[in-house]
């Protein structure tokens, strides 16, 4: 055998550690080059998209029954089409602007965010005859613009996902230490266990679009800006029986005053 020899050892440990840091560097860099991608992709193209979004419009309501029912139903598809990919590209633009230009962290009161969202759903809550309840919202250090993200796509979701019955929405947070945990409970139609990690990956969609419409963005955005603000989000779930999302994010301290538009 061999004697040990310690130089040897100790030279082969840096070699190691100064690959892993190379390819460290070379992910970091790879992530920051597809961030840049998808934001100047998802910018660039909305402008042309919703050019022609609108001479589709336009096509549908001047040709309406003029032109055949397979006609009627294929230009309608194609409408379809074009403000589906027009939501992906606004979602997919905040979904890589999460992480852009640093932390620019102040109080936020959440509660008045809360009740900002819920009145600009307020057509969507009456159409599904929902109720929505809060309970305590503290405030957090965060950005504004990102937690309405956050709180409407959570909400929206579970808008979205009911049941035969009329959904039944709580929210509500808690102080914990020098975080406040945040729950969104619903009454809807839950999610099977062997799903629910797949739910917060990228265009993941547990239900077909006809049935369910949206990108499969959501969830993933949800997760990008809570670990963003150095929280984690899960959920609990079981089919029929709704769901509850639980997520973290910094308090604010007593003395900071509140963000507010």
């Amino acid at each position: 055998m061999e004697p040990w020899d310690p130089m040897a050892a100790n030279s082969a440990g840096t070699d190691e550690l100064t690959r892993c840091r190379q390819a460290i560097r070379e992910l970091e860099r790879s992530n920051r080059e597809l961030e840049q991608f998808a934001r100047i992709a998802s910018h660039d193209l909305r402008e042309p998209l919703r050019t022609i979004a609108s001479y589709l419009s336009l096509i549908e309501r001047e040709c309406r029954g003029r032109l055949g029912a397979d006609t009627d139903k294929f230009i309608g598809i194609a409408v379809d089409g074009a403000h589906r990919m027009s939501r992906m590209l606004s979602e997919l633009h905040a979904y890589a602007r999460v992480a852009d230009g640093g932390q620019r962290f102040q109080a936020v009161d959440c509660a008045e965010i809360a009740s900002e969202v819920i009145a600009s759903l307020e057509l969507l809550v009456g159409e599904a005859g929902a109720r929505i309840r809060l309970g305590e919202l503290p405030r957090v250090l965060g950005e504004r613009v990102l937690l309405e993200l956050l709180f409407r796509q959570l909400l929206e979701n579970a808008l979205k996902f009911r049941a035969e019955r009329a959904p039944e929405i709580v929210l509500s947070g808690e102080i914990t230490g020098e975080q406040v945990r945040f729950r969104v409970r619903d009454n809807g139609i839950g999610i099977p266990s062997s799903q629910q990690e797949r739910i917060f990956e990228p265009f993941q969609r547990l239900h077909p679009r006809d049935v369910y419409p949206g990108s499969g963005l959501g969830l993933s955005l949800c997760q990008r800006i809570v670990e963003h603000h150095g929280g984690q989000i899960a959920v609990q779930s079981s089919p029929g029986e709704g769901s509850e999302f639980a997520f973290t994010l910094p308090r604010a301290p007593a003395s900071t005053a509140p963000e507010h538009r």
